[in-house]
């Protein structure tokens, strides 16, 4: 777990509102994985030695001494994301993968394509065969799209309606925790003996810590 650590979560960046805040053009996919492996590997050096010297068609670097140190021994990397490419870099250098649900078109609008379980086991299947021997060194993550514990949570059709997808899909996901404490604990559970989940980034805190309380120590 990344409890009292610094991680560094980056992606590949899709958002186009982002991008126009920062009056720059969203490349298209290929470009954006293509860019983002060069940062990966760009910010490994930096952060590992304070030293880097990249060329390539993104970014070209000359950096003999960064001038500062993290306070941590190993600053780990979180990488986020759905397509083979990006799942391929996750191999190489991160420390966390983040499984994540949703997906981008190549104008930035986003959908739940990857919220299935088959989906789910894709990504991981790629993931072990590319990492080889830094697979069980990976830590596994999920992006949680909608959290709800106890007795008022949204029903399946309710789900299905907000996220545009199949009722069948919300049982196993990852992205969805929605149910009873017993329920979820039974769910993070059987996902973390499947795939090997430890790591969830929930944005209702609050409301999923009776499931964290149930978790602890085991």
């Amino acid at each position: 777990m990344t409890s009292g650590r610094l991680v560094l979560g980056l992606g590949t960046g899709y958002a186009q509102d982002e991008h126009t805040a920062m009056n720059l053009r969203l490349l298209p996919p290929a470009e954006r994985v293509a860019r983002f492996g060069e940062s990966l590997a760009v910010m490994r050096d930096l952060l590992d030695t304070g030293v880097c010297h990249f060329t390539g068609t993104h970014h070209q670097i000359a950096i003999d001494d960064l001038g500062l140190r993290p306070t941590q021994q190993r600053v780990p990397i979180l990488v986020g994301g759905h397509g083979r490419r990006v799942v391929s870099l996750a191999a190489v250098y991160a420390d966390i993968f983040q499984f994540a649900g949703l997906v981008t078109a190549a104008d930035g609008s986003m959908s739940g394509g990857g919220f299935a379980i088959e989906a789910v086991a894709q990504r991981a299947e790629w993931l072990t065969a590319a990492a080889g021997p830094r697979s069980d060194d990976i830590e596994r993550s999920s992006l949680v799209q909608a959290v709800a514990v106890g007795d008022d949570v949204p029903s399946v059709a309710e789900l299905a309606k907000r996220f545009e997808l199949d009722e069948s899909v919300f049982a196993d996901t990852p992205f969805v925790l929605v149910g009873s404490v017993e329920q979820l604990v039974d769910k993070v559970e059987r996902l973390r003996e499947r795939f090997g989940i430890s790591h969830y980034v929930i944005r209702d805190a609050e409301a999923f810590a009776p499931v964290v309380a149930m978790l602890g120590g085991r």
